[in-house]
């Protein structure tokens, strides 16, 4: 079995990550979110050869631009088992939602005639959340109107489209699941 990418369940908060997941789902799942942390990954140096390396255009979310670029050309092993335990920062670069909302969008910018319909629906609604927390609420709705014209049938953001009427409050409690 030639294998260039090894990577496991993570621990974050005492919560599994990915959970239940399914690696031959692996090529799907990539264009909603990204199932691989990075520190539980081993990379062969043949793969960054196959694929290229992380793009530094991306402020954030470059393990995930890699690895959508790298699930085409490689192969992926899974260990379900949680080999890493991840710890966020208050002022590490997974709490920076302005390079969060950034990397979303280059994201799209970048693969959208290579992503489902439905993915780029969910990312909109991603960035529109984020947006409505951290930033512009004008932006939120404009990024949940991207969404909806991407893929009409995502309920998802008709429901925090709906939310986000109500107030932050609500808003959050629900999206967020505080």
């Amino acid at each position: 079995m030639n294998i260039d990418i090894v990577f496991s369940s993570i621990l974050v908060e005492d919560k599994v990550f990915p959970e239940n997941f399914d690696i031959n789902n692996l090529e799907n799942y990539i264009h909603f979110r990204n199932p691989i942390d990075l520190p539980s990954s081993l990379i062969k140096r043949e793969c960054f050869k196959k694929v290229g390396f992380f793009d530094p255009k991306f402020p954030r979310l470059q393990d995930w631009e890699f690895f959508f670029r790298a699930v085409k050309k490689c192969k992926f092993f899974f260990i379900n088992e949680p080999l890493v335990k991840v710890n966020h920062y208050s002022d590490g670069i997974s709490a920076n939602n302005r390079f969060l909302l950034d990397g979303l969008l280059l994201f799209i910018q970048k693969y959208n005639k290579d992503l489902q319909k439905k993915a780029i629906s969910s990312l909109y609604r991603r960035a529109g959340i984020v947006s409505y927390l951290n930033f512009s609420k004008l932006d939120a709705y404009k990024f949940f109107f991207n969404s909806i014209k991407t893929y009409p049938l995502d309920i998802k953001t008709y429901i925090a489209i709906l939310l986000g009427l109500f107030g932050e409050n609500l808003f959050e409690r629900i999206i967020i699941k505080k």
